[in-house]
């Protein structure tokens, strides 16, 4: 597997990060030789996700959320696995906007999910093998309830 590699984009409010991820998504897909979509966008709130032409976190990874909180990540079951890993088959790189929002927590469950979709579980390859890119300022917005992504957090 090539080795992937993780950038981080921030800057204060209206510098144009939104505006750099869309640009790198559409590089990604230009460059991307396949069927489907190379690149997913991902957020932890419904209107960042909007903002940015993208998903919710829970809603493109299958994570479960119970009154606004992610419960423990479980498993897949045998059929939603399949589903998932043939709609992330050719996804090489993931973008999550507004990462100031995405808990220790949140981002512990994503590596799991995407080593769990891409078949990464009993390897030390993170996040399943993808690119990823994250953007956001960590003065703007923080996690509901969690700790920053940066800080550790309770038992994953």
């Amino acid at each position: 597997m090539p080795s992937s590699f993780q950038m981080f984009i921030t800057g204060g409010a209206g510098t144009g990060k939104s505006h750099v991820i869309n640009v790198i998504k559409e590089h990604l897909e230009r460059a991307h030789i396949g069927a489907g979509n190379a690149c997913v966008l991902m957020a932890q709130t419904g209107v960042a996700a909007f903002n940015i032409g993208g998903l919710t976190i829970h809603w493109a990874l299958n994570l479960s959320v119970v009154h606004g909180n992610f419960t423990t990540n479980k498993k897949l079951g045998a059929e939603r696995k399949k589903e998932l890993r043939q709609s992330w088959k050719y996804v090489n790189s993931i973008i999550i906007d507004e990462i100031s929002m995405v808990s220790y927590l949140t981002m512990s469950y994503i590596h799991k999910r995407l080593s769990e979709i891409k078949g990464t579980e009993d390897t030390e390859v993170h996040f399943g093998g993808l690119n990823v890119t994250a953007g956001g300022d960590f003065f703007q917005l923080i996690p509901v309830m969690e700790k920053f992504v940066f800080q550790y957090g309770r038992g994953c």
